[in-house]
Parts: structure tokens; sequence; C-alpha cells
């Protein structure tokens, strides 16, 4: 074999040898449709730990992985074992024909919120806009629901209607406490307020919150179990986050 074709031969076989592995790793477990999607799958792996694959059959390290799925370019293609857990994810084109739209958006929507779910909050010690304190080492034991915002963001004022309905219907739980933290100034949002409602606790200049938080995406919104641990976290507003919350809180407070 002459010497100038051995390179591009290298990189043949490397790049079949990624792609037999990759499909070997999917033998025996079985691709997540439509039908499958509309029942419960579970994680019982890390995302971490899990093998991501491209359609070549290429390995993909997280980085890769989390700058695609927020490109909204691509979506997971979950496969699993016969337990339902998934075992493998392979991305694939949202121009792809199938699934149907509404089914990949779901499973990216799946996805991205188990890869952003936190163990346990992180602590802080703020004050509202009027005065009052909150700390989260004070709140064990209640419910906290937190929303990330700011006042120039269309879809923060958007989604807050919603907001205030949820606040109204668990406002005579003590156990329920609403935080909104902004790192807008406070008299910014005296401003705003004035031609807005937004019933949560809003605290301003928050946003070292914000930074803890590693929350990049507005509005942003999560909800603490009575242990401290975040059980919901959505970003962006969607047509069924106001359900998604209010059913997690029902639930949690039973």
């Amino acid at each position: 074999m002459k010497a100038k074709n051995v390179v591009p031969f290298i990189l043949f076989s490397l790049l079949f040898c990624l792609h037999v592995q990759g499909q070997k790793e999917l033998e025996g477990l079985i691709k997540v449709g439509e039908q499958e999607l509309k029942n419960k799958i579970t994680f019982k792996q890390d995302i971490a730990d899990l093998p991501f694959y491209d359609l070549e059959g290429e390995k993909m390290d997280m980085n890769k992985v989390n700058s695609l799925l927020d490109s909204y370019k691509f979506f997971p293609q979950f496969y699993i074992n016969e337990n339902n857990e998934v075992e493998a994810v392979v991305l694939r084109k949202m121009l792809d024909e199938t699934p149907s739209a509404m089914a990949k958006m779901n499973s990216l929507r799946m996805l991205k919120k188990k890869t952003s779910e936190s163990p346990e909050a992180l602590e802080f010690s703020v004050k509202d806009m009027d005065g009052k304190s909150f700390e989260l080492s004070e709140l064990k034991g209640k419910v906290v629901v937190i929303n990330f915002w700011f006042v120039n963001c269309k879809p923060c004022v958007d989604e807050m209607p919603g907001l205030n309905k949820i606040v109204e219907k668990f406002k005579n739980n003590q156990n329920v406490i609403f935080l909104a933290f902004s790192f807008d100034k406070k008299n910014n949002i005296e401003l705003f307020l004035k031609k807005h409602q937004f019933l949560y606790n809003i605290i301003p200049e928050s946003k070292q919150v914000v930074t803890n938080y590693g929350v990049r995406s507005f509005p942003t919104n999560l909800i603490m179990n009575q242990e401290g641990k975040v059980v919901y976290k959505e970003k962006g507003f969607h047509h069924d986050t106001i359900f998604e919350l209010e059913n997690t809180i029902a639930s949690l407070i039973k």
C-alpha cells in the first residue's frame, strides 16, 4: 500500500470501528418510539454515565452533547432495556422525518430536565422587596418554588399571569413558599410592578444566587421538596410549564 493511501485507510478503519462499537452498544435494546415515549421510561444511570452516540456510531462527550441539545437542532433517541431503563442515547437531527415534532420535543425536554437536575439546593440568605428575610436552611419542611427572571425578559412577563394563579391557589398553605430572584435593581423592579403584577416574593439584586444556581436561560423555574432537594427544573417558558409546576407542588403537599 502506498504511503499516501495509509492515512485515509487508517481514518476509515477508525471510523468503521467506532460505528461498529456504537452498534454493539445498542444490540438487544429497544428503540423508543412514539408509543414507548408515552410510557414511563427511567434513567437508572446518571446522565454522565450514559453512552451518547452520533448517527455514525461515534461516542460523544457531554460537552458536545449539551452543545447540540442547546442548539435545538438535535433530539435524543432513547434506547431502553426490557425494564424501560435508558441504556444509551443517539442524537438525531430535528429535520429527520420521524418521529413526530411533538415526540422530538418531548424527548429533548425530558433529557434536558434530567441533565439540569440538582440533587440538593444551594444555600442562600436574602431579603425580598419588603425587607422580609429568607434563608434556605430555615425553609426545610416547606415546598420552595423559585423563579429566575428579569424585567426586560418577555417570556418571563408572559408566564407571570399563570404563576400568579398558582400563588393564589396555594396562598393559604403556609408550607409552600414562592421566591422570584432577579438581578435587577430594586427601583427598576418597583417601576416594573406599577405595570405588571407578580405575586411571588421578589428578591432584587440577587445576581450571586442566579450565578450560584448556574442559571443562564430566563425564565427558569424550579421546585425544592421538603428535604431541600430539587425535584423540578425547567428552562424557558413552555405551554405546559404552569401545569407542570402546579401538579408538582400538589404532589408534594399531599
